[in-house]
């Protein structure tokens, strides 16, 4: 790479941000994101793009959760692709109805042209259990990588945590 910039696709107006990419076997490129809502605070919603590698041009824009299911949602972390190309979007979320309840890994998958296939929330650990980084291996497995703890001041411990789903 020279550093010649040749494209830039911005997605969305809402104050977001770009979490992850993946690039599925015809080279297409695909985004995590998660988009906040200023009003009423900090609600935020999902998302996964596809854009042209050529032109950076949004082929299709997906979203998981809307603003009204308040703080629920909190953040994408990552998106890895199989090689089927199914597309695994992977965030974090609250079980409850405020910032400090139970919060867990949340998990959706399409296929590439952007059809919902299926959504799971993964039993915490602890008081919460976080995603930071998956992959999937040769098999197309799931692979994430993340912390778990416990917030009680009489039990407070914090993890590293590897889990593995078919």
């Amino acid at each position: 790479s020279t550093g010649t910039l040749l494209w830039t696709a911005p997605y969305s107006t809402n104050p977001g941000r770009t979490t992850d990419l993946a690039r599925d076997s015809l080279g297409f490129i695909d985004a995590s994101s998660f988009m906040i809502n200023t009003t009423p605070s900090s609600f935020t919603q999902f998302g996964l793009q596809k854009f042209n590698p050529d032109t950076g041009a949004l082929i299709w824009d997906r979203r998981v959760g809307t603003f009204a299911d308040r703080l629920r949602f909190k953040r994408t972390t990552n998106v890895v692709i199989d090689s089927t190309d199914r597309i695994y979007l992977i965030g974090n979320i609250n079980l409850g109805a405020d910032y400090f309840n139970v919060q867990t890994v949340f998990i959706t998958t399409y296929d590439t042209a952007g059809t919902e296939l299926g959504i799971a929330v993964v039993q915490p650990r602890g008081r919460w259990t976080w995603a930071i980084s998956a992959i999937v291996d040769s098999e197309d497995n799931l692979i994430i990588a993340g912390s778990t703890g416990d917030t009680n001041p009489l039990q407070d411990y914090e993890c590293g945590i590897v889990t593995k789903y078919d």
